[in-house]
């Protein structure tokens, strides 16, 4: 089973990103065969596990299973919460991917946006507005 890297330096940043921001630690399930697609899935879970500690990538053997081989299940760790996929993700499906990562992980949105001059220009714009009583 061949399992080179899929995503390239660009695009791992990029998903390092994204993925530090989520909240809840999740599991990639993979269930998988010795085919060649089940090596290049297993590839591609693994470079995306390795961009967060709060990912890990958990192989199953779809033969033992009866899970459609190869395919994968985002798990949120510890509940039913979850997402499966039936065949690998490329093209335009790459970026359902991501949003499935971040929906189960419980995406956070980012605290750097509040800044002393924008907090400055918040009560500016808040003191220029109508108050209703």
């Amino acid at each position: 089973m061949k399992e080179n890297a899929m995503l390239d330096a660009d695009l791992k940043t990029q998903l390092k990103g994204y993925l530090e921001r989520i909240a809840h630690p999740i599991a990639l399930v993979a269930s998988v065969d010795d085919g060649e697609a089940s090596g290049e899935m297993t590839a591609l879970l693994r470079d995306v596990a390795e961009q967060s500690e709060r990912v890990t990538l958990v192989r199953s053997d779809g033969v033992d299973t009866g899970e459609r081989t190869p395919s994968f299940r985002i798990e949120r760790t510890g509940t039913d919460i979850g997402v499966r996929f039936a065949a690998l993700p490329s093209g335009h499906e790459f970026t359902s991917l991501v949003l499935a990562l971040l929906q189960v992980g419980g995406y956070r949105r980012s605290s750097t946006r509040t800044s002393s001059s924008g907090s400055a220009r918040s009560k500016a714009n808040s003191a220029s507005r109508p108050t209703c009583r």
